[in-house]
């Protein structure tokens, strides 16, 4: 089963049903490992079938899993000059947070100069304002949270904009080298036949977006509802003329019934910056009572002629 689920996987390069099989491909990686462990209590003939059998399927999970494995590392950051910036992305859930003052008071320890949100409800929008942070509300459940006052984006948004795109915030971060344009997104889970609202599209939407920007200083974040190991992960990922700073950094979930989960499962929350950022530091948060635990990235920006 698990040989099948992979090599099916493959066919998500071309549609979205079999890219969910994509998704989980950890899973296929394991029951085939799973496989090649139980050939060793099998004897007779069905030994070398089973061992045969998981070998090829670690294969062929593996080979849906290495692109992001080997994926050659954005420009690192080691000890250069230049303005750092913090930026944390994370997902709250929404109704599930209990305690917005304790997931308030766990950002501001971190000292973040931006925070992209997702699923965010009013209690915990109040909490993050009462630590001094400034808002810019999305177009539904999404926010960027700062430390200085954020601009207005340098584009208004038509009608029919407001009416395609993905649910989204927008704003500029001043920095001593200008403005870093900011998108803050929450893409569809991408489960199929679900219309306007399926994660291609939105994806599609978020690549046009980008595109009326430009590129090197602009910072995209969100809970995109994919891992690294789709094909709608890595056709973003080539369509978006950003460089994707975080690398199979598992944040969901960070809470399951009601109680903190120890052992994330799927990256789905990440972070793009232009060419203009090299990345100083990636890591990921502790369980806080939201949904997802926090992806946090450290951004250096050098002074334009050192660029």
């Amino acid at each position: 089963m698990c040989l099948a689920a992979a090599l099916l996987a493959q066919a998500g390069r071309w549609f979205i049903t079999f890219d969910l099989l994509a998704e989980i491909a950890p899973l296929w990686l394991l029951g085939s490992i799973a496989s090649v462990t139980a050939a060793l209590f099998v004897r007779g003939r069905r030994r070398r079938v089973v061992l045969l059998t998981g070998l090829a399927g670690s294969v062929a999970a593996g080979a849906l899993l290495a692109p992001e494995l080997f994926r050659p590392s954005p420009g690192r950051a080691a000890g250069e000059p230049g303005f750092r910036l913090r930026v944390i992305q994370i997902n709250f859930g929404g109704r599930d947070v209990k305690d917005p003052d304790r997931v308030a008071a766990w950002l501001t320890a971190q000292n973040p100069d931006l925070v992209f949100v997702d699923d965010v409800l009013p209690p915990v929008r109040a909490a993050i304002e009462r630590r001094g942070f400034f808002w810019r509300r999305g177009t539904a459940w999404t926010g960027i949270a700062s430390r200085l006052p954020l601009l207005p984006a340098p584009f208004p948004f038509s009608a029919a904009d407001w009416k395609a795109m993905p649910d989204l915030a927008r704003a500029r971060f001043p920095t001593p080298y200008g403005p870093a344009d900011l998108i803050a997104v929450h893409l569809v889970r991408p489960f199929p036949g679900i219309g306007p609202g399926d994660t291609k599209v939105a994806s599609d939407r978020l690549i046009e977006l980008a595109g009326r920007y430009g590129n090197a200083r602009l910072i995209i974040g969100g809970d995109l509802n994919l891992t690294p190991w789709s094909f709608l992960l890595r056709r973003l990922d080539a369509r978006l003329g950003l460089a994707r700073r975080d690398r199979a950094d598992f944040t969901w979930p960070a809470r399951a019934f009601n109680r903190p989960w120890p052992i994330p499962i799927m990256p789905l929350d990440h972070l793009y910056a232009g060419s203009a950022w090299k990345t100083a530091d990636v890591w990921i948060g502790p369980p806080i009572g939201t949904t997802h635990r926090a992806l946090v990235v450290d951004l250096v920006e050098a002074p334009p002629l050192t660029r």
